[in-house]
């Protein structure tokens, strides 16, 4: 409970109605409580002369009450003092009068020191030349400045040691999702439905001057949905190492070759050629600036409901040069069960068919496909028979499917598909005397959508008696008679033959 109190009243009524017998108020007052806890995920940043690095710290207040929490260094071991000032995450800058936190929430503030240009006319002579600064961050609201744990450290306050140093070197990691091989962004729009899950391909690349590690912050989603960093196979739960140099890229397996666990890897272009020759790759190889691939997957909560999403940002950065955070990557998720499906025709709508002829019957076959992101019932089926015209549905496939004459009822997974077929069989007797054109629709929609998600085909079949004239006469029924005919004509012979 927050800082406050409520009042409860208590009445005694007569169960026939009417007044208060009598009336108590209760008064309960929570106790203002007092507390705090902060992190940082770096303690040492790496930047050059004239340049700022950051120190994120996250502070929460872990009381009942907002609070105003101050943020001082009050030490530092350079000589001269580095510059230094504490901002916001909105780049604002954090006065001597501290910040406001509210009850159970928390912030994140930045502890940025300016590098100082190096003062020797050899650049070298200052290469990591550094500071330490102890920061102290103070709950002015909180007037418990004892040490109950023993630390040398008020109760009060937390402290954190952050060392800058020198070093004219370039520190800096980018990241870009990638689609294709050719195809790359830094924003990514998805949907996905309760428990739905995405794989994105990160493009990570050492932008600086040498092997460096990177390192992953991720944030959004909270409650939503489940976000995962992997790389070369297992979960990342730390820096990772970004070589930095020419390595030799398959484009068939769009992977590089590796030395044993670390790419094979040049300086230049026509060093790792040479390489490429040594080793016998230049028939499956080619030179190409190293880059690293890290997957992310996002899994939907089940609990999360049509219309849930938001924001999920991952920024790479060097673990030297956190300030550098060229490599933002921003993927914007909806939550939405999609219920679709495709219907495509094999071959032509229009087909002939001579009326009389055995077997001649047309059978169309269309791939029906669940195109959305959820399994899916479907329900397939066609306008109708009409003047002796005929339509036998059926199906090949794997999924599981119920005939029941008029219509199919299909289950199909996400992404799945079957072949749903039309025999259509033509009219006989008068019926075929007569050149016919018949007209039908094939539909087939989800079940729980209905009309909303129907997909139809329109088909079409022209019947043509035949030439000879004879053809639409030639039934079973007559096909025995005429046997039985030719029997009766063979046995006559057969006896006057004998006589």
């Amino acid at each position: 409970a927050t800082e406050g109190g409520t009042v409860l009243t208590f009445s005694v009524f007569p169960t026939s109605g009417g007044g208060a017998y009598d009336t108590q108020e209760l008064s309960i007052t929570v106790k203002e409580i007092h507390g705090m806890s902060a992190s940082s995920t770096t303690d040492e940043q790496v930047g050059r002369s004239q340049t700022e690095v950051e120190f994120p710290i996250q502070v929460n207040n872990d009381g009942n009450t907002l609070d105003s929490f101050r943020f001082s260094v009050i030490s530092q071991t350079a000589s001269p003092a580095w510059s230094k000032y504490f901002k916001t995450d909105d780049n604002q800058v954090i006065s001597n009068s501290g910040l406001e936190i509210d009850a159970r929430d928390s912030a994140t503030v930045y502890l940025v020191v300016t590098i100082p240009e190096c003062e020797s006319e050899d650049p070298l002579d200052c290469e990591y030349e550094n500071t330490v600064m102890t920061v102290r961050v103070t709950n002015l609201g909180d007037n418990n400045n004892g040490d109950q744990n023993q630390d040398g450290i008020p109760d009060n306050q937390v402290e954190f040691k952050f060392k800058s140093i020198l070093s004219n070197r370039k520190f800096s990691m980018d990241g870009l999702i990638m689609i294709s091989q050719d195809e790359l962004t830094r924003g990514a729009n998805f949907i996905l439905p309760p428990s739905g899950e995405e794989t994105f391909t990160l493009k990570i690349i050492n932008t600086g001057d040498a092997t460096d590690k990177a390192v992953f912050d991720i944030n959004g989603l909270n409650g939503v949905a489940t976000r995962s960093l992997f790389f070369r196979g297992m979960p990342v739960t730390g820096p990772i190492t970004i070589h930095k140099g020419w390595a030799a890229f398959n484009e068939t397996t769009n992977s590089f070759y590796f030395d044993g666990n670390a790419p094979m890897l040049e300086y230049n272009e026509d060093r790792i050629f040479e390489k490429i020759v040594e080793k016998g790759l230049v028939n499956s190889h080619v030179p190409m600036e190293y880059y690293a691939i890290v997957e992310l997957i996002v899994n939907v909560n089940n609990g999360a409901e049509n219309g849930d999403g938001g924001l999920l940002e991952v920024v790479v950065t060097s673990e030297s040069n956190s300030a550098d955070q060229t490599g933002r990557m921003t993927f914007s998720l909806s939550v939405e069960s999609v219920m679709e499906i495709d219907l495509n025709l094999d071959g032509e709508t229009d087909r002939d068919v001579v009326f009389g002829k055995i077997g001649n019957s047309p059978v169309y076959e269309l791939e029906l496909i669940n195109s959305g992101n959820v399994e899916s019932e479907v329900k397939v089926f066609h306008s109708g028979g009409k003047r002796g015209w005929n339509i036998i549905l059926g199906y090949e496939g794997v999924t599981d499917c119920k005939n029941n004459g008029d219509h199919l009822l299909c289950t199909i997974d996400e992404g799945e598909s079957i072949i749903v077929t039309a025999k259509v069989t033509p009219p006989t007797g008068e019926n075929a005397e007569v050149e016919d054109s018949f007209t039908f629709t094939l539909s087939a929609e989800p079940t729980d959508i209905g009309l909303v998600g129907r997909q139809n085909v329109e088909l079409t079949v022209t019947g043509q008696p035949d030439s000879i004239g004879l053809s639409s006469y030639i039934t079973p029924n007559v096909l025995y008679g005429m046997s039985g005919l030719i029997i009766l004509g063979l046995i006559g012979l057969l006896l006057k033959r004998r006589n």
